[in-house]
């Protein structure tokens, strides 16, 4: 991904990489490219105005490792979480994750979720009893009020870019 002034950041097969809105990028790739992708904009807010592209663009890299620095509080079971992109609004974010064994209940999905599975393998159970079974190097989305439980037999590390509906971007008065 080349910035204004023509700057690269590389990315490499296996990378997710963010681009945060308002800054201005162009694509160069050399070969093939398969791409798993999600898009946020709300058009009742506002496009923040960007001076520079410096940090604009965010590799993640997939050998990541969480420490105990990363782990949550109030979890019934270890999880550990490291955000990397959280937007202006507060209503989007992306990050790594992981978890050991867990079982949760059947209840609604709070945000919208697209996944990386990284390593270790879920299983999502739909309240009509629809099983979807995720394992390393998966992709896939729960929309937010989704009824399904989840699954995890021994390990989980993935990826998210995850949308909470319920917290509404403000527009500024002109």
């Amino acid at each position: 991904m080349l910035d204004e002034n023509g700057h690269g950041v590389p990315a490499r097969k296996g990378q997710n990489v963010i681009f945060r809105n308002g800054i201005q990028t162009s694509w160069k790739q050399d070969g093939y490219l398969k791409k798993f992708y999600i898009t946020y904009m709300d058009l009742r807010a506002d496009t923040p105005q960007i001076e520079s592209a410096a940090g604009g663009v965010i590799v993640l890299d997939p050998d990541t490792q969480l420490s105990d620095a990363d782990l949550l509080e109030n979890t019934s079971t270890p999880q550990r979480e490291r955000v990397f992109f959280e937007n202006l609004h507060g209503n989007f974010e992306v990050g790594l994750w992981d978890t050991q064994t867990l079982s949760t209940e059947l209840e609604p999905f709070g945000y919208h979720e697209f996944a990386h599975v990284l390593e270790g393998e879920v299983t999502l159970r739909e309240a009509d009893g629809t099983e979807h079974h995720f394992k390393s190097g998966d992709v896939f989305f729960v929309p937010a009020g989704t009824l399904c439980s989840w699954h995890v037999p021994r390990y989980l590390r993935k990826y998210y870019a995850a949308l909470n509906p319920a917290i509404r971007p403000q527009r500024t008065a002109p």
